[in-house]
């Protein structure tokens, strides 16, 4: 999303200003070296981790997958769910899903199927 963007550039133009900081008050600039970008000046420009445990929770169970989405204002990540139960076999659809979505679907669940001994499932 365009406000995303906006954030990550804001983010970018403060961990700039804690290197140039850095350089400005080191006590010989002239032999201030190339700065890698690690953690450690991420930390100090930006402050603590920003994670949404809920999101963080939901991910690590099992059946919950990540999807990515995309229009023409932006990306979004999609919590993808699914639950086993005994049926027939068939797959069953929610939502407004594009072509491309449905046809990802429809690989996974030939690829499960393909592998499923592999794996330990009955048929």
């Amino acid at each position: 999303m365009e406000s995303g963007v906006r954030n990550l550039e804001r983010s970018i133009g403060s961990i700039c200003r804690t290197v140039a900081y850095k350089y400005a008050v080191a006590e010989n600039p002239d032999s201030f070296e190339k700065v890698v970008v690690d953690n450690s000046i991420i930390e100090d420009a930006l402050g603590n981790k920003k994670i949404d445990t809920f999101l963080h929770e939901r991910i690590t169970k099992p059946g919950v997958a990540i999807g990515l989405a995309y229009t023409t204002v932006g990306g979004r990540c999609l919590l993808i769910e699914t639950t086993k139960f005994p049926g027939s076999g068939n797959l069953t659809l929610t939502g407004q899903l594009g072509d491309v979505m449905k046809e990802s679907i429809g690989t996974s669940l030939s690829w499960i199927k393909t592998n499923a001994s592999r794996m330990g499932l009955l048929p």
